[in-house]
């Protein structure tokens, strides 16, 4: 089995309990860009295991913030904040966008995707209500770098959320065609 692998099946079985409207391969892919399927990784804002969470998050919803370091756990937690994120947009109707959002809000906040959103719409001159291109990632996505875009009087680090968007997407492009040439029990490809 490949370094990578090791976690395919808790992956798998926490995507389908938790999160059942995606591919789990979206967050092996997610977990390859967070911290490349390192258990004990730790970025400089003090991001934590195979999803970074972050300490208020496990702070909040652990009753030993220092089982975050379990990959379970970790996992857990990950699956249901991506969840969380994706279930704050009902004004995005289509599954695609909806998730690409929501790995966007898992970096850098909802707050900022939330004004990239508004600020698309009242650019298109539409409300909420109205269906419109601004419910696109394509399109709404980009207005991160706006300058306009500006949340708790701060900037997104847009460069990165966008590329962090791009590179999960890449990943799950890349696991899923790899992932159609197994022979199912074998761990071989079927070349």
């Amino acid at each position: 089995m490949k370094y990578e692998d090791r976690f395919d099946s808790l992956m798998e079985y926490l995507a389908g309990e938790i999160f059942p409207d995606i591919d789990w391969l979206i967050v092996k892919a997610q977990c390859w860009q967070e911290s490349r399927m390192k258990t004990d990784a730790l970025s400089p804002a003090g991001c934590k295991g195979l999803m970074q969470i972050s300490e208020p998050l496990a702070k909040e919803r652990l009753a030993h913030p220092e089982f975050v370091w379990y990959p379970d756990v970790n996992l857990r937690l990950g699956v249901e904040y991506l969840k969380e994120q994706y279930d704050h947009f009902p004004e995005i109707p289509l599954h695609h966008n909806k998730l690409l959002f929501a790995l966007a809000s898992y970096n850098c906040g909802r707050g900022y995707v939330n004004m990239a959103l508004r600020l698309a719409r009242h650019d298109e001159k539409r409300t909420i209500r109205q269906p419109g291109h601004w419910q696109s990632w394509t399109h709404s996505g980009p207005y991160l770098r706006d300058p306009r875009c500006v949340w708790r009087a701060k900037r997104p680090d847009w460069r990165q959320v966008l590329e962090y968007v791009e590179k999960i997407m890449w990943k799950y492009s890349e696991l899923k065609a790899s992932s159609e040439f197994r022979v199912p029990g074998s761990g071989c490809s079927e070349l």
